[in-house]
């Protein structure tokens, strides 16, 4: 059974957001489906273990913020890979109050639906969150939404942990990752969090990176530019 088939689903990548209390917080998630237009109404899958999921399930309240294709890496970084326990996810970042009090962050979001909890189906690892739309709006009418496929096949970062299609990795999996070819003196490496992979051929332009440069030359300070950790967490593609 070929797993990535679900890759294929045309299905996007989106911020879930809510505020409960004072808090802020949100995540990626990548299963939103309109599910009646009068009322307008929409369901989400959200990991039961999410912070964002306990927070909804408190304030009743969620928005869904639809992406950019050109979305920076360091959102998914931030709202995919990163714990609300563990940091302040909209800190530094613009964003603005939708009429329930949910967050929607200004950058990289080409449309928003604001909703209240309507209903909720408990479906094992997930929530399925009905939610009565209240409000919505179009952020830019000419960007191309993200789709769940462009993001592995030009992000090349895996599923995470929480995600509705995350599925870990067998043995067989992990000794033949991706079929990638080992050039002699041009060593891949690849992130132990969010499986990016680190091409010297390529480098990392937008961190500084330029083409040609070693994982062994890249200063300590870089980081992955999905998930933001350090370089110890990569290992050689072997």
């Amino acid at each position: 059974m070929n797993r990535s088939s679900l890759f294929k689903i045309t299905s996007g990548l989106y911020i879930a957001s809510t505020k409960s209390g004072e808090k802020n917080n949100g995540c990626i998630i990548n299963t939103v489906v309109q599910v009646t237009s009068n009322p307008a109404q929409v369901e989400i899958a959200i990991n039961k273990d999410n912070l964002t999921t306990k927070m909804i399930l408190d304030s009743k309240i969620f928005a869904v913020s639809v992406l950019r294709e050109d979305v920076s890496k360091e959102i998914f970084g931030t709202f995919g890979y990163h714990s609300g326990t563990e940091i302040e996810k909209y800190a530094d970042r613009e964003y603005f109050t939708a009429v329930t009090g949910s967050p929607i962050l200004k950058e990289g979001c080409l449309a928003w639906i604001d909703c209240t909890v309507e209903k909720i189906f408990d479906v094992g690892t997930h929530y399925l969150i009905i939610g009565l739309v209240v409000d919505c709006e179009i952020a830019d009418d000419d960007a191309a939404p993200i789709t769940y496929d462009y993001y592995h096949r030009v992000y090349k970062a895996k599923s995470p942990k929480n995600a509705p299609t995350y599925v870990p990795e067998t043995d067989e999996e992990k000794v033949n990752t991706a079929d990638i070819k080992i050039l002699k003196d041009n060593k891949k490496y690849i992130c132990g969090v969010c499986s990016y992979i680190y091409d010297p051929a390529k480098g990392d332009p937008d961190g500084g990176i330029a083409p040609g440069t070693a994982f062994e030359d890249i200063p300590d300070t870089w980081v992955c530019p999905i998930c933001g950790v350090d370089k110890s967490n990569f290992e050689v593609i072997k």
